[in-house]
């Protein structure tokens, strides 16, 4: 079994955690995941996409085409529309925009229409909560379990009280009655409860964080870049308790050289940064490698020649990593394959 889940719309419509809670769903199906996240370079707005492969395989990587996409805008329509594999299932709330099955390159194509504001008002929850609906009506559609939903919304929420996680409960529950009453004909992927997996969900670079604080990293430093910026917020969010220092620094020269600070005085130290920020840290990265400072460096890759190029991941900068400095001295670049290198390199 093979399937890949696909949501798109404006960034604040919860894209990213409706994202990892279809994962988490999947997870305790029984199934393995591969997740695929895709953003704007802007600070806030613009389109977001996530992604899901669910298999009964470990899998590595995302597929080139979906069998599902719910599209919360149009523009996720007109972003996306040529990923859609022969047969895929797009869901839409006609109330907000309206397609034709002939806009798709993609034979066969099932147009669902979900009332997504109806439903979740009749719920009586609030319009944030419409990507509960959105993921309730996709438990239905693949004949999942609804009370794992119910189960990851009460364990999300349980900071917020009864009342929030009932509301949140409701609209999942509004979703997926809907779409067991309103089955779309030709449909027939489904996704059966298998046993419990305990798989982790962890991103690469919450890997690295992980196997960076188990390491003893005692100080970390910083400046957000994408895509390297969530090693930072989870080094941010788990640095202090597991005894590490956490530096937001004011730019990248001064993130490298901090570091060499600190690793000049025994302490162990790391910095995150990526593609560009890298390229203002060669000076530094010389400076360690003349005054044979250890240092650690974990340098997300994206797309060149220039900072201003899109946040998608890359490899291209490997051969800059392995090279960068005026001369020669030794350095040791490791390059994960997987989350699970990631921890242990």
């Amino acid at each position: 079994m093979n399937i890949t889940w696909k949501i798109g719309g404006e960034a604040g419509f919860g894209i990213m955690s409706t994202g990892l809670m279809f994962s988490k769903i999947a997870v305790r199906h029984g199934y393995n995941i591969f997740d695929y996240v895709e953003y704007p370079s802007l600070i806030r707005g613009g389109h977001n996409v996530y992604e899901v492969r669910v298999s009964d395989c470990p899998v590595y990587s995302q597929e080139k085409k979906a069998d599902f996409l719910f599209a919360l805008n149009r523009e996720t329509m007109d972003f996306h529309k040529n990923e859609l594999k022969d047969g895929a299932i797009v869901v839409i709330d006609r109330e907000k925009f309206d397609v034709n099955p002939t806009d798709f390159p993609s034979e066969n194509v099932i147009l669902y229409d979900l009332p997504l504001g109806k439903l979740t008002l009749s719920a009586g929850a609030d319009k944030v909560m419409e990507n509960n609906v959105a993921l309730g009506a996709t438990m239905a559609l693949f004949k999942m379990d609804l009370a794992v939903l119910i189960e990851i919304i009460s364990e999300m929420f349980a900071k917020k009280g009864e009342e929030v996680i009932n509301k949140n409960a409701k609209a999942a529950q509004a979703g997926f009655d809907y779409v067991s009453s309103h089955t779309p004909q030709n449909f027939s992927l489904t996704i059966p409860k298998k046993q419990n997996s305990t798989q982790m969900i962890i991103a690469g670079n919450e890997a690295v964080g992980l196997g960076a604080i188990t390491a003893g990293c005692k100080f970390f430093v910083a400046y957000p870049m994408t895509p390297s910026s969530s090693l930072m917020h989870f080094m941010a969010a788990h640095g202090q308790k597991n005894g590490v220092v956490v530096k937001h620094a004011e730019d990248e020269i001064s993130v490298i050289n901090m570091a060499i600070g600190a690793s000049y005085t025994g302490v162990r130290s790391m910095l995150g940064t990526a593609g560009g920020g890298f390229s203002l840290m060669v000076e530094g990265l010389g400076l360690a490698g003349i005054t044979e400072t250890p240092l650690v460096l974990m340098v997300g890759q994206r797309p060149g020649p220039a900072t201003g190029m899109p946040t998608w991941t890359s490899q291209g900068d490997l051969h800059f990593v392995i090279n960068a400095s005026q001369d020669e001295f030794p350095r040791i670049v490791l390059a994960p394959g997987d989350v699970e290198e990631a921890f242990y390199l």
